[in-house]
């Protein structure tokens, strides 16, 4: 009588386990909805600009119901500071501008519309919009704060509330 190899027996619950998390991956993906986009023309700077975010949708009576929207990023939003310069929003306002990942990570979605209000360091950023059933999503962004670089005198910047138009990427 030939013995049990244990380590084939785990090798293969383990190719079982892993397929099942694939499927279930595989599922709860079309539950999201990407949206990349971009501010209004005439709001835009210097720097390339753009914004993408996440939408989670419920399946409710056969329907998919947006519900929350995820990971709200902007990029080069300029704004205007009270020194006169202008700098665009990102992680480090460098040279290199890139995506600033806006607070909430989760902001909740009710009858189609979303709004967010949140500071992390000196910067506050409000958010705004609304996921309609067909077409583009849109809505406004906001950035402002008190700045204080080392050598210079301290400053404020405020970008105004500057709209936004997203598409649905799939």
């Amino acid at each position: 009588m030939k013995k049990s190899n244990g380590f084939a027996r785990y090798c293969a619950l383990c190719a079982v386990g892993a397929t099942g998390l694939l499927a279930a991956t595989a599922v709860a993906a079309s539950d999201y909805d990407k949206y990349v986009g971009d501010i209004a023309p005439e709001s835009r700077g210097l720097h390339p600009t753009g914004l993408q975010f996440a939408v989670y949708e419920k399946k409710i009576d056969g329907r998919f119901v947006p519900r929350k929207v995820l990971n709200f990023k902007s990029r080069a939003v300029p704004m205007k500071c009270t020194d006169g310069k202008t700098i665009y929003s990102d992680d480090g306002f460098g040279e290199n501008v890139s995506f600033f990942r806006h607070p909430a990570s989760t902001v909740a979605i009710r009858k189609r519309r979303f709004s967010s209000s949140e500071q992390e360091g000196s910067t506050t950023s409000t958010i705004s919009g609304q996921v309609p059933k067909k077409g583009p999503a849109t809505g406004t962004v906001r950035l402002y704060g008190d700045y204080d670089w080392i050598g210079l005198p301290p400053t404020s910047c405020d970008s105004g509330d500057v709209a936004w138009t997203a598409n649905s990427s799939g």
